[in-house]
Order: C-alpha cells, then sequence, then structure tokens
C-alpha cells in the first residue's frame, strides 16, 4: 500500500503539477490545490470532490481526450486506492490509458505508467 501512495505523490509532483501551470481557469488551479493539501494530510476521501471538479473542469478546458484529463483521472483512482475501493479506480485507470493510447499510440512510454497502475491496482 505505501508503494501506492508513493506512486500517487510522484504523479502529483511531476505530472499534475506542471500542467497544472498551463491551465487557464482559476478554478482548476483551486480545485487542484485543494485536493494536493487534502492528500498531503492523508485525507484521501474528502479530496475526491476536489479532484472530480478538477477533472471535469479540464474537460472543459482541454478536452475530454487530452492527456492532461487522463492524469487527473489517474489521481483520482489513487485517491480510491488509498481507500482501499479498488472497483471505484478500475474505470478511472482503463479510462486514463485509453485516453493516453488515443493521444500518443500504443507504444508510447506514457501507456506504461497506466498499465502499471492498472496493474497494481489488480493485486491490491
Amino acid at each position: 500500500m505505501a508503494l501506492i501512495r508513493w506512486c500517487a505523490c510522484i504523479l502529483l509532483a511531476t505530472a499534475l503539477l506542471p500542467a497544472a501551470a498551463s491551465a487557464q481557469s482559476p478554478e482548476l488551479l483551486d480545485a487542484l490545490s485543494d485536493a494536493g493539501n487534502l492528500n498531503a494530510q492523508k485525507k484521501h476521501q474528502e479530496a475526491v470532490p476536489y479532484v472530480e471538479e478538477a477533472a471535469r473542469l479540464a474537460e472543459n478546458e482541454f478536452g475530454s481526450g487530452h492527456p492532461f484529463v487522463s492524469k487527473l483521472l489517474s489521481y483520482l483512482a489513487g485517491l480510491y486506492v488509498a481507500q482501499q475501493h479498488y472497483s471505484d479506480a478500475e474505470p478511472l485507470y482503463l479510462r486514463a490509458l485509453q485516453i493516453r493510447e488515443d493521444a500518443f499510440g500504443r507504444h508510447h512510454p506514457d501507456l506504461a505508467v497506466s498499465l502499471s497502475e492498472l496493474g497494481l491496482n489488480y493485486q491490491a
């Protein structure tokens, strides 16, 4: 379980923040900030609505097939995994995988991230 939490923290630090910097919506940035603060406090359940809102706002701003949306879906799934809600995480990981495959193609390294997250979810 510690490995999954560590992966979620790395995802947030390395993947979400640079993409979020290009966001135009202050609401999106606020939702991500609030989610990050709650996640850092291990308040995973409380962070879920903020990441859901961030994903909705990102879909409106960037489009539903944008790679940033896939990262938010993976982040949301990671919050569910941290709560041991694996069945809630699975469809989010699958959707993130599909977005990445559609955006980058079948042989892009980012697909390995999605496949790894999905595998860890199944293992847990």
